[in-house]
């Protein structure tokens, strides 16, 4: 039998204001809420428990059957209802259930979870982030808090970006990103939007001459390092055989790789890597030649 190997993925969450306790109490007003994912399939979060000082729970993925839509008698390959083909199914049951651990790490405000689970099942890094960004829309929509999810890309990803050999066009979508003590660009970003009164900063550069391309300068890979934890970055251009590229750093999400025999089950998995794993946060590229 082939080894399971775990995938597991990584979110940034982020609010503002953010006091003490935040993160914990921002997944406890969203637990237990159903939220549509994707088509017929809803998604939900259970309330995150005190874990060897993290904060652990699942995520449900299930689908909703609607009643009232016809089956499919397979051996005929003709439509019947539900009724007729003597099946009742009950408004408070969801099929197909799909489950995934998930582990707050309160202090850098990440979410680790099975992105690939025991039985193969997924949980797209994407797919999560969207699901929690409807879930917290009531809250921000009150205006007193506002709340960003994000997907931490892999270490290289900006990198992927801003190697393009002839850089066209640089995108920079910056949200306003938590100051954590030892990063110097991110408090320096977040004062100046909070100056403004901006919670994210959009920009975008075009190259001059297109055949030379763009040269990112200090303060632009700064913004971007920023933004590829707290929003995303997508450059365009050409390569060297001269055919089109068009990269973002949504593109490549972080994803852990843990085999299960390592540990007891793949909760305990999910959060050993939340205890260990040193995520992103890298500064201080030079600028591509």
């Amino acid at each position: 039998m082939a080894d399971i190997i775990l995938e597991i993925g990584v979110l940034n969450i982020k609010a503002s204001p953010h006091p003490d306790g935040v993160y914990p109490n921002l997944l406890k007003r969203i637990a237990g809420k159903p939220v549509p994912m994707w088509g017929n399939d809803y998604l939900a979060l259970t309330t995150p428990e005190r874990n060897q000082g993290l904060h652990s729970g699942r995520v449900l993925v299930w689908t909703e059957l609607d009643p009232n839509a016809p089956a499919l008698d397979k051996t005929k390959l003709e439509a019947v209802s539900l009724e007729d083909a003597h099946v009742a199914i009950d408004e408070n049951i969801g099929i197909n259930l799909r489950v995934f651990s998930y582990v707050l790490r309160e202090r850098d405000h990440l979410i680790f979870f099975e992105s690939k689970n025991e039985q193969g099942r997924q949980l797209a890094p994407d797919r999560l982030q969207k699901s929690l960004e409807k879930l917290f829309f009531r809250i921000n929509s009150r205006g007193d808090m506002q709340v960003d999810i994000d997907v931490m890309p892999e270490e290289d990803a900006l990198d992927k970006v801003l190697s393009i050999k002839r850089l066209g066009t640089l995108e920079i979508l910056l949200k306003k990103p938590n100051p954590d003590d030892n990063d110097l660009d991110a408090a320096e970003i977040m004062r100046e939007l909070e100056e403004q009164g901006a919670g994210r900063k959009e920009i975008k550069l075009t190259a001059k001459v297109r055949k030379k391309g763009l040269k990112p300068n200090k303060r632009t890979i700064v913004e971007a390092e920023a933004a590829s934890e707290n929003g995303h970055v997508r450059g365009t251009g050409r390569d060297g055989a001269n055919a089109k590229v068009d990269l973002s750093t949504k593109e490549y999400p972080k994803i852990i790789h843990r085999p299960l025999a390592d540990y007891a089950s793949a909760a305990v998995a999910v959060l050993r890597v939340a205890k260990d794993a040193v995520i992103g946060r890298r500064r201080g590229r030079a600028p591509p030649t």
